[in-house]
C-alpha cells in the first residue's frame, strides 16, 4: 500500500475590508475573473510570498488587487482545506480602508467595489464563504470551528475546516 503524498500547504490571506459611508458600513469585494470562484463576489487577497508575514501579505495583496491601503488588521477566521489536489490555509482578516479612495480593477477581477452590508447578503453572486461570515460574525467570541461547507467547490466535510472569531464592529 502506497502512502498518499501530503502536499505542502499553500498559504493565502483575504481581507474583510470595511469603510464607513455616512451611517452605513460598506465591505470591499472583488468579482473574480478566473478559477472556481469566477463570477463570484469574494474577499480581496491572495498568496503569501516566501518570507512574508501574513499582515504584510494582506496589505500587499489588497493594494495590488484593489488599489486600497488598509489599517487595523485583526484575524477573524482561518480556513483549512485538504484534499488530493490541494492543501491550503486561508487567513481572513478584518481591516479598514485608510481613506475614501475608490477601488480599481486588477487583471484578476471583473469588478471591485464597496457594497452596503445591509444589502449585500441578498446578492446571488456573493460567495457562500463571504455570505456565511457576514451573517455569522459575532462580537467578542473566541476562534471556534464552524460546520460551514462551501457550495462552489467540491470538498469533503472531513477535510474542510473554517474557524471564525468575532470582531468588535457595528455589523448589521
Amino acid at each position: 500500500m502506497q502512502k498518499e503524498k501530503l502536499l505542502f500547504p499553500k498559504i493565502s490571506v483575504g481581507g474583510f475590508i470595511t469603510r464607513c459611508q455616512g451611517a452605513n458600513l460598506e465591505i470591499l469585494l472583488v468579482q473574480k475573473s478566473y478559477g472556481p470562484m469566477k463570477g463570484k463576489l469574494t474577499f480581496p487577497g491572495g498568496f503569501v510570498d516566501r518570507g512574508e508575514n501574513l499582515e504584510k501579505a494582506l496589505r500587499r495583496e489588497i493594494l495590488e488587487e484593489t488599489g486600497i491601503e488598509i489599517r487595523k488588521q485583526k484575524l477573524i477566521g482561518i480556513r483549512l482545506m485538504i484534499n488530493s489536489k490541494e492543501n491550503s490555509i486561508y487567513f481572513i482578516f478584518r481591516a479598514e480602508a485608510k481613506n475614501r479612495k475608490e477601488p480599481r480593477v486588477s487583471p484578476e477581477s471583473e469588478s471591485v467595489e464597496y457594497y452596503d452590508l445591509k444589502i449585500i447578503k441578498g446578492r446571488e453572486n456573493l460567495s457562500s464563504l463571504v455570505k456565511y461570515i457576514v451573517k455569522n460574525i459575532k462580537e467578542n467570541k473566541l476562534i471556534e470551528k464552524t460546520n460551514f461547507i462551501p457550495r462552489e467547490i467540491k470538498v469533503n466535510k472531513n477535510n474542510y475546516f473554517l474557524y471564525l472569531t468575532g470582531v468588535k464592529s457595528r455589523l448589521p
